[in-house]
């Protein structure tokens, strides 16, 4: 307690206050007393600065850092919304010039991965006719596919296998293009296009080759020819030129 009273200095605001009272007038003696208070309260203060001095460092940068990281995520905040609208315009512009009287909604929101690196998104669509639901791709060259999707009940898929017995279901076109086919294709076109080549040919064995016929590149577990029509279905859903021809794909862009 009496290290305290020494280190605050009340020690000797209570030595000059007794003194004063006991020495000097009354008025003289509540000054002094006032003067010494004050001069107890600055010391303090400076005290308390000196020691605390890191703390309010690390207070003050710490500050700085969360206004900065806020000022970052709303900012990408923004860029997502802007970004956003404007892929909305071009889904409306898309899907107008095929149904004028369409209307669509989000499935689900886009984020910063579909603008960063391209992909898909599902929406809702009404005024489409039978189609009641549209996959939207965006790809790493900044194009725009829309595919229109028709919920089949499950007999109606059934039935029609049936029908086409004939045809190999043991491979499905639409999930090896979505697992396997597309980002090698993409890629390998990406880098074709930056350098002025527009069409490539793909062969039955999924050997991807030029004009030239130099291979580019190689897709695996490349689908069967009876698969080929709806192989190229998905490619055209991607805004891709493809024909078939008897042993191979020409695709261009």
């Amino acid at each position: 307690m009496r290290n305290y009273l020494r280190k605050t200095g009340i020690a000797a605001v209570i030595m000059i206050a007794v003194t004063a009272i006991a020495f000097l007038p009354k008025q003289t003696a509540q000054w002094t007393v006032l003067i010494a208070v004050l001069a107890c309260c600055l010391w303090n203060g400076v005290r308390f600065g000196l020691d605390h001095k890191g703390f309010l460092k690390r207070r003050r940068f710490s500050a700085k850092v969360k206004e900065a990281a806020k000022s970052d995520t709303d900012k990408t905040q923004n860029y997502l919304t802007i970004a956003t609208r404007q892929l909305a315009h071009r889904i409306t512009d898309k899907l107008h010039s095929a149904y004028p009287d369409s209307t669509w909604q989000w499935v689900e929101k886009p984020g910063m991965q579909l603008f960063e690196e391209g992909g898909h998104i599902r929406i809702a669509t009404a005024q489409t006719k039978e189609f009641h639901e549209a996959d939207v791709r965006l790809d790493t060259i900044g194009r725009i596919g829309i595919q229109m999707l028709k919920a089949n009940p499950i007999e109606e898929i059934i039935a029609s296998q049936s029908e086409k017995a004939e045809t190999d279901f043991t491979v499905d076109p639409s999930v090896w293009y979505e697992q396997r086919g597309r980002k090698l294709l993409f890629d390998v076109i990406t880098d074709l296009n930056a350098q002025g080549t527009k069409s490539v040919r793909i062969d039955e064995n999924g050997c991807v080759t030029l004009a030239d016929s130099r291979e580019v590149a190689k897709l695996e577990a490349f689908p069967t020819k009876n698969l080929w029509k709806k192989l190229t279905e998905l490619l055209e859903g991607d805004q891709l030129k493809a024909v078939e021809a008897e042993d191979s794909i020409e695709l261009s862009w």
